[in-house]
């Protein structure tokens, strides 16, 4: 059985390589593999309309703040055990991927908080989790959809600084755009 891990470092390279519609196909692909085509279609099927806005909001808040102080990279961090509550942190510290320390993710001058995700969290709750096969398919998509809905926010706009996201306790943390 191939573990959780082994999709998310191959999740981090594709997150460089495709686009936002290429990667969700892609994860939603494994899920119906892993988990079945009908486990993929509901998790597909859950409207991030509301959610991505917020954090969009959110977002804005973040680099508005990232503009008068010394951050360095911004953080999304959000809690799949907690309504799949998120956050933002601006860290004073970053060191790139290739380092293979994310210390610098406890480094934050700064707070910003995000939505939760309740249709997330539940499925997670109920579906999720890094035991069986069925679990890690759900638990992968829902990690991917979160991934690409952040994405979609950070494109829309011209930041300079390394973005970053991860589940709580992640490790690595997934860079979005490093400098």
């Amino acid at each position: 059985m191939t573990l959780i891990f082994d999709y998310l470092d191959e999740m981090q390279s594709d997150i460089v390589s495709l686009n936002t519609v290429e990667l969700e196909r892609k994860y939603f692909n494994i899920c119906v593999q892993i988990s079945g085509k009908d486990m993929a279609e509901q998790i597909k099927n859950i409207n991030t309309t509301h959610y991505q806005e917020l954090l969009g909001e959110a977002f804005t808040k973040a680099i508005k703040s990232s503009l008068d102080s010394e951050t360095k990279a911004i953080y999304f961090e959000y809690d799949m055990d907690n309504n799949w509550k998120g956050t933002y942190y601006l860290c004073t510290e970053y060191y790139p991927l290739s380092e293979e320390n994310d210390d610098w993710a406890c480094e934050w001058e700064e707070s910003i908080a995000g939505p939760c995700l309740l249709e997330f969290s539940n499925l997670y709750d109920n579906k999720g989790g890094f035991n069986n096969s069925l679990n890690i398919g759900v638990t992968l998509y829902l990690i991917a959809r979160t991934v690409v809905v952040f994405r979609e926010i950070a494109t829309k706009f011209n930041i300079n600084l390394p973005l970053c996201i991860a589940y709580h306790d992640q490790d690595p943390i997934m860079r979005i755009y490093e400098e």
